[in-house]
């Protein structure tokens, strides 16, 4: 079972589709039908997202050795790529936190997946890393143009580089990719606020304000100097100057400093990677028709909405019978029984229904 479509079924001919080409109610589209070997999803699905950005067709995906074919599948499909891409040996995220299934080793995002930030020089390593997210980019239009779900959440800082806002982008949003990181730059962030108000007190002379200032210290009684930061990307190698191993961070600098660790995490560490995925995304259809949404909307778009807790009266309400099935059916009544006992915390939703 796999999450199926949004019902907004007249979204995606009105922003892929010139005005003269408006699909009427009940028009189906071309089908271009793959066979793809589920040991290779990944593989195979590159391949088929290169050849089929510029189709307008729907694709419908059949596995190797198995009869089954249509929506069901092919929804699988996205399910199954979407988990491909949250692999932690493609290396394409900030890891807050990883977990083990069936033998492989998986992000774990809790407020969503967010690039992880290296260095931008050329390398074998970001050439991978841009061909990866030229591939997800290409993902993301084919899902929004076939009106299909991805299993996977994305934080809004990652959507708003998608719709080309990412330089409004400050502190606050570090809180949304990583809260470790924003506590501790908020702890830095203590010395350069109170030497601020120091120094823009009027009853001070000039030596006061340094005296002051130099005997700033946070809610512990710890000075900066206490601290022992560099100017180096917390948590890698990346020096954010150069000489950044040699430079410590003092309260003459901390402003410079906090201002390179926003800027590389959020913006330029992840600047290559994030083009290539516009990139993609623009081979499959234009940017500019996302100028309609907000982020939170591209994410309820791509990714669905999720709800803390299932019900079973959610369940009876959002569930879909077909293929003969009804919602009487003992089938039907065992599924929703078992899928309401699994643990809350694993459950999410990521549709308006769910088709088997």
């Amino acid at each position: 079972m796999a999450p199926a479509t949004v019902e907004t079924h007249w979204f995606v001919p009105w922003l892929v589709l010139p005005w003269n080409s408006l699909l009427l109610p009940g028009v189906r589209l071309d089908k271009d039908k793959r066979c793809v070997d589920r040991d290779s999803v990944f593989v195979q699905g590159r391949v088929i997202m290169n050849e089929l950005a510029s189709s307008t067709s729907l694709l419908e995906v059949y596995y190797v050795g198995e009869v089954g074919t249509g929506l069901g599948p092919t929804l699988e499909f996205y399910t199954l790529l979407s988990h491909c891409f949250q692999e932690t040996s493609h290396q394409m995220w900030r890891e807050v936190e990883t977990c083990v299934l069936d033998g492989k080793t998986y992000v774990v995002a809790p407020n969503g997946f967010y690039p992880r930030a290296v260095s931008q020089t050329e390398s074998e390593e970001l050439s991978s890393l841009c061909e990866n997210f030229t591939f997800l980019g290409r993902v993301l239009g084919k899902a929004l143009v076939d009106n299909r779900m991805l299993d996977i959440s994305f934080s809004e800082p990652f959507f708003r580089w998608l719709l080309g806002s990412q330089e409004k982008m400050g502190l606050a949003a570090i809180k949304e990719i990583d809260e470790v990181l924003y506590r501790s730059l908020k702890q830095v962030e203590v010395f350069a606020t109170q030497k601020d108000k120091i120094m823009k007190r009027d009853d001070l002379t000039s030596d006061e304000k340094v005296d002051l200032v130099q005997k700033i210290t946070d809610s512990d009684g710890m000075t900066l100097e206490d601290l022992c930061l560099d100017f180096v990307l917390p948590g890698t190698e990346i020096e954010l100057i150069p000489g950044g191993k040699e430079q410590l961070v003092t309260l003459e600098n901390v402003e410079e400093y906090l201002g390179v660790v926003v800027n590389f995490t959020l913006i330029e560490g992840v600047r290559r990677q994030m083009e290539a995925l516009r990139h993609g995304f623009s081979t499959v259809m234009q940017l500019n028709h996302l100028q309609l949404f907000y982020s939170n909307e591209m994410s309820q778009l791509l990714c669905g909405t999720k709800l803390e807790q299932w019900t079973d009266e959610e369940l009876c309400t959002t569930l879909q019978p077909d293929h003969g099935y009804t919602a009487s059916s003992p089938a039907v009544k065992h599924l929703i029984k078992v899928t309401f006992s699994c643990h809350c915390g694993q459950n999410h939703f990521e549709t308006n229904k769910l088709a088997f």
